[in-house]
């Protein structure tokens, strides 16, 4: 059975995720843009296999194991002894959905190319800082591959080294996606076997 739609125009109803409902706004177009997009965020933080399970997993409305079931809806995991809060996927997803919301709907593609459509009582502004903004907070929540980023900067100088896992370290707690897949449990490579994370980038206002 197909995964349910986690992300839905109600949930851009109030800031910071907030998206003006004009007399031509259709739900459809976020709902259309977060089905487009969810499929492809998700296979890329679990990889094919995994999220087949994922798919496969939710069956007449609801998950049928209590670790799909946290990973969708969210739930608490502990490392090394703390416990963290992991918000659930459309906690995470919604970040990247309003984004490419943003991205796809800022313009309008004509046969004269992209426009825009003319303001009679303002200014256009720019919109870069707000998405960048709410594009990294989806990558925080998504996460990073803490190992691996630990180990090499193991073979780095020193003092580069220290400088950096210490940040590295605090991704350690985080409530992102990452975290509660590598930990949830008896820990991924019981729960999650055929897990393979893709790691998504942040971006600056000039999406660099």
């Amino acid at each position: 059975m197909s995964l349910p739609l986690f992300v839905r125009y109600s949930d851009f109803e109030s800031r910071p995720l907030f998206i003006q409902q004009s007399e031509d706004f259709q739900a459809e177009i976020i709902e259309d843009i977060s089905d487009f997009f969810q499929e492809s965020i998700l296979k890329k933080l679990l990889g094919q296999l995994e999220y087949q399970n994922f798919e496969s997993d939710y069956v007449s409305g609801s998950f049928t194991s209590t670790k799909w079931d946290s990973f969708a809806n969210g739930s608490s995991f502990d490392v090394e002894g703390k416990t963290v809060i992991w918000g659930g996927v459309r906690n995470m997803l919604k970040h990247f959905i309003y984004c490419h919301y943003h991205i796809n709907n800022g313009t309008k593609s004509t046969i004269a190319g992209e426009v825009v459509d003319i303001i009679e009582n303002g200014f256009p502004a720019s919109l870069s800082p707000k998405v960048t903004l709410q594009w990294n907070r989806g990558v925080d929540l998504y996460g990073i591959n803490v190992s691996f980023n630990n180990k090499y900067f193991d073979s780095c100088n020193i003092y580069y080294s220290k400088f950096i896992k210490t940040g590295l370290n605090k991704q350690l707690y985080s409530p992102s996606a990452y975290n509660f897949l590598y930990n949830y449990g008896l820990g991924y490579y019981v729960e999650f076997p055929d897990w393979e994370f893709t790691e998504i980038q942040k971006q600056n206002e000039f999406g660099i």
